[in-house]
């Protein structure tokens, strides 16, 4: 596929610092299709997209790691219930992975930075924290760890992954119904929201 635009914006009479080329063929090297002199030159100050991929440069990229996970909850003897299938998939999870797909796509962060999305259903795929966080840093870059859609009978396990995912070194954020609408409905905060913040 090739290097992706570093999104610098380079000026005719500047030279690219990406990859120093003459002024005199900067139409050609940044790809905008005009000519230097002539009645449609572009005035010396104008600006222009530098783009790699006309111009051979390899700008190295950051990855932001968007790792979605849809927590279960315990059976009565306290074990993570998982599926070998779902019968169900979670809408939550299929919302917030189209949105994260639309900020990768538009390269919000810049276009110097991968967005790359994990999405993980625990009903039907085991998390590990541990592999999940060796990933990251194996890959580099960033990364927030999303508990999505979290109902009140799987809050417990969803703290406890959070916990597991802070003693690794990775920032967490918690969502769905029972965070939300306790925050939002109820006067007081209840104890267990209150022991995971």
């Amino acid at each position: 596929k090739g290097p992706k635009p570093c999104g610098f914006i380079v000026q005719f009479d500047a030279v690219c610092p990406f990859c120093p080329v003459a002024s005199e063929a900067r139409n050609k090297h940044c790809g905008s299709g005009m000519p230097s002199s002539g009645a449609n030159a572009l005035p010396s100050r104008t600006r222009m997209p530098c783009n790699p991929l006309r111009m051979g440069c390899d700008v190295k990229r950051s990855k932001f790691h968007l790792v979605l996970i849809k927590p279960t909850h315990y059976d009565d003897d306290g074990y993570p219930i998982t599926w070998l299938r779902s019968h169900i998939p979670s809408n939550t999870l299929a919302a917030l992975y189209g949105l994260g797909e639309d900020c990768r796509q538009r390269a919000i962060f810049g276009p110097d930075v991968e967005i790359v999305i994990r999405p993980f259903d625990e009903t039907n795929t085991r998390v590990r924290p541990e592999q999940i966080a060796a990933d990251v840093r194996r890959e580099g870059g960033k990364a927030l760890i999303c508990l999505v859609g979290v109902q009140s009978n799987q809050f417990p396990r969803a703290v406890d992954l959070g916990r597991q995912f802070l003693k690794l070194g990775l920032p967490v954020a918690l969502g769905g119904f029972h965070a939300a609408g306790c925050l939002s409905m109820l006067p007081v905060v209840p104890p267990e929201i209150q022991a995971a913040m």
